[in-house]
C-alpha cells in the first residue's frame, strides 16, 4: 500500500523524491524478500528474511508493481507482477470452488484454510487480486486474466448481492472489469499503447492538457487525418461541461504497409497530443474528461476501433 501510495503521489504532485521511494522499496523486496522458487517473505529483520506471504501479500505488492508500471511505463514491472501473479495463482487458488485462500496449503493434518473477501478497514486479498487481474488484461490483452476475473468474480457474486457495503473495493475492481478503467493512465490495442494525460497550465476557466501516447514498436495508429476515408481517425473529443477549444496533433508519417498498397498517415513510436479547453459552469472542475478515438493497427493486422476515456486531475 506505500508503495503504491508513493507513486500515485509522485504523479500527482509531480514529485521526484516520492517517485523514487516508491521504486526503491519495491526493489527492496524483489530483492531481499523473494525466495529463490519465487515465493515471498513477509518479514525483513537485520538482514534476514522469514516467515510465508499471505496471499493479501502477493495481491498488494502486484498491485504495487502495475503501478509502478503505469508511473514508469518500463516493462519489468509488469514482466515481475506477472511472475507474482503465477506464484499467487499456484499457492493460493481455490481449484474447486474459485477465489483465493488466505494462507498456503502445509499438508496434511493442517487446520482448513479461510478465504477471506468482505473489505474491511484495508480491502481484502481477493478483492484486491480481482483488480490485479483487471489490469493486468487491460496491460497485456491477454484474456487469460480476464477469464480468471470474471471466476473471482463469481465466487463471491452472492456474497456480494446480499452485502454489498461489505465489498466496496471489489465492487470498484468490478467496474472498472466492466466498464473500463477511468483516470489519466489509460491502454489501448491490446496493451500496445500506453497513453499517460497530465495538466500542463491553468488560466481562469481555460486548461492546457498533454497526453503522451507511447506506441510499442511494430504497433501504429492512424493520424488524425488518414488518407482513406475508410481508416479510422485518431481523435480527441470532451463531454459535459466542458468545450474543446483547440487540438494539436502531431505530424503524420506516410508509409506503406503489408495490407495497404497505398500511402497510409499514421503515427509510431513516442507521441503526444497537447488539447486546450474550456469550462463553461461556473464553479471550478477537478477533472477534464477526454475520449480519445483510435484504432491500434500492425502492418499485418487492424484491431478493433476503441474509444479510451481518461479523467485528467486539474488540481
Amino acid at each position: 500500500m506505500m508503495i503504491t501510495s508513493l507513486a500515485i503521489a509522485g504523479e500527482l504532485l509531480n514529485d521526484q523524491r516520492y517517485r523514487e521511494a516508491a521504486i526503491t522499496a519495491a526493489q527492496f523486496i524483489w530483492k531481499h524478500n523473494r525466495a529463490d522458487d519465487g515465493g515471498l517473505w513477509r518479514t525483513h529483520l537485520h538482514g534476514s528474511s522469514s516467515i510465508d506471504a499471505t496471499q493479501e501479500d502477493y495481491a498488494y505488492y502486484a498491485e504495487a508493481l502495475l503501478q509502478l508500471y503505469d508511473m514508469t511505463g518500463d516493462a519489468i514491472w509488469l514482466d515481475r507482477t506477472i511472475e507474482i501473479y503465477r506464484v499467487m495463482i499456484d499457492r493460493f487458488w481455490d481449484k474447486h470452488m474459485g477465489g483465493f485462500f488466505m494462507s498456503q496449503k502445509m499438508g496434511p493434518g493442517t487446520m482448513g484454510r479461510l478465504k477471506e473477501s468482505s473489505d474491511g478497514a484495508i480491502p481484502s486479498g481477493n478483492s484486491v487480486a480481482l483488480r490485479v487481474l483487471q489490469q493486468l488484461s487491460v496491460r497485456t490483452g491477454d484474456s487469460q486474466y480476464r477469464e480468471k476475473a470474471e471466476e473471482l468474480l463469481n465466487t463471491f457474486s452472492s456474497k456480494i448481492h446480499d452485502h454489498p457495503r461489505g465489498y466496496s473495493y471489489m465492487l470498484l475492481a468490478a467496474n472498472a472489469l466492466i466498464n473500463g478503467e477511468t483516470g489519466h493512465y489509460q491502454y489501448a490495442g491490446k496493451g500496445n499503447v500506453i497513453i499517460h494525460g497530465r495538466l500542463e497550465a491553468i488560466t481562469g476557466s481555460k486548461v492546457r492538457v498533454v497526453l503522451k501516447l507511447k506506441i510499442n514498436k511494430g504497433w501504429h495508429i492512424n493520424s488524425n487525418q488518414p488518407l482513406q476515408d475508410e481508416l479510422i481517425a485518431t481523435a480527441l473529443s470532451t463531454e459535459d461541461e466542458w468545450n474543446l477549444l483547440r487540438v494539436a496533433y502531431p505530424v503524420a508519417i506516410q508509409r506503406r504497409l503489408g495490407f495497404q498498397h497505398e500511402e497510409l498517415a499514421l503515427y509510431e513510436g513516442d507521441i503526444q497530443l497537447i488539447a486546450e479547453a474550456e469550462n463553461r459552469a461556473d464553479e471550478r472542475a477537478s477533472s477534464l474528461p477526454l475520449k480519445l478515438n483510435l484504432q491500434v493497427c500492425s502492418d499485418k493486422i487492424c484491431l478493433a476501433p476503441e474509444t479510451v476515456a481518461l479523467s485528467i486531475p486539474l488540481m
